[in-house]
């Protein structure tokens, strides 16, 4: 008896020894989100090909070197003299605000504001002049508009501007079997502002405002397209794209087709260009009338449903 109680004493000793299963075990988080900014701009006016002239009373065509001394000549040209015609686009120029680009969340501090005239045959841009070489387009991307405006007073129609929109895609690199990006949408309005009171006829002592009722669009003739380039993680160009021109003159709002994409999207760039068509003959002559439009692009990436 004695021997079974010593026993069953030991076996409870050893019982009271064993440890239960003890695990750690670690693992990752990462959290990457996406952004969309507003990151440059471009403008310029192409030399037109002929100058324009007119007789004031009768808006017929003239030409200057018809009038003699002592002979009735009221003939108006646009450009300088002979064959000089800098005068048609010298006086387009863009402003902006702009910062350096930072998370969404952070805000946006230090903003710069910067004016650039427009360039003749290629476009001057506000940070870099490369025409959307996503091998080069790094300083843009670095860089977030805050406010942009063209000012347009060259004397005939016929200029050329352009907005780029920058997005980045999320960190997070996803498998090929991921539904990614499924849709990207993009549309233009345009809005005519009309008039401000600056626009006054002050030589006859009369301090009312002059509105009228033609609006931009319609003056300049003016159309919109727009271009779209992505790449990969893997710096694989995945669409570089390009639409034809459009007119407003149906209506205030023209949209683009959508695109979309099953890969891992790093960037894209989308640029939305406009142009006066407006470019011969009397109508092309700006209008001293001072016009205001606002012009409002959307720009939408989706995820996946």
């Amino acid at each position: 008896m004695k021997s079974f109680l010593l026993g069953a004493i030991a076996l409870i000793a050893l019982s009271t020894q064993v440890s239960a299963v003890n695990l750690q075990f670690k693992f990752d988080v990462k959290s990457s989100g996406t952004d969309m900014y507003a990151c440059n701009a471009g403008l310029r006016h192409k030399l037109h090909g002929d100058r324009v002239c007119f007789e004031r009373e009768t808006k017929k065509s003239c030409k200057p070197e018809s009038c003699k001394d002592g002979k009735a000549c009221n003939c108006v040209c646009t450009g300088g003299f002979g064959n000089n015609r800098d005068g048609e686009y010298r006086l387009d120029y863009m402003t902006a605000g702009y910062a350096a680009w930072d998370e969404r969340t952070n805000g946006v501090s230090g903003v710069k504001n910067i004016n650039k005239p427009a360039g003749k045959n290629k476009f001057n841009t506000l940070f870099e002049n490369n025409e959307m070489d996503m091998t080069k387009y790094t300083q843009a991307y670095r860089k977030q508009l805050t406010s942009l405006g063209f000012n347009l007073g060259s004397e005939r129609y016929g200029s050329e501007y352009f907005v780029d929109i920058c997005f980045r895609a999320t960190q997070i690199e996803y498998p090929s079997n991921v539904t990614l990006y499924n849709l990207l949408k993009r549309y233009v309005t345009i809005t005519d502002i009309g008039t401000t009171k600056s626009s006054v006829d002050t030589f006859n002592g009369n301090n009312a405002p002059i509105y009228s009722e033609e609006m931009y669009q319609d003056l300049a003739w003016l159309e919109v397209k727009s271009a779209l380039v992505c790449k990969d993680k893997d710096n694989k160009v995945l669409v570089d794209s390009e639409t034809e021109w459009q007119d407003f003159s149906y209506g205030q709002m023209r949209s683009f087709s959508n695109w979309g994409t099953r890969k891992d999207l790093k960037k894209c760039i989308v640029r939305y260009s406009f142009r006066e068509a407006n470019l011969t003959g009397l109508d092309s002559v700006r209008r001293w009338k001072k016009q205001h439009a606002e012009i409002c692009t959307y720009t939408s990436v989706n995820e996946a449903e």
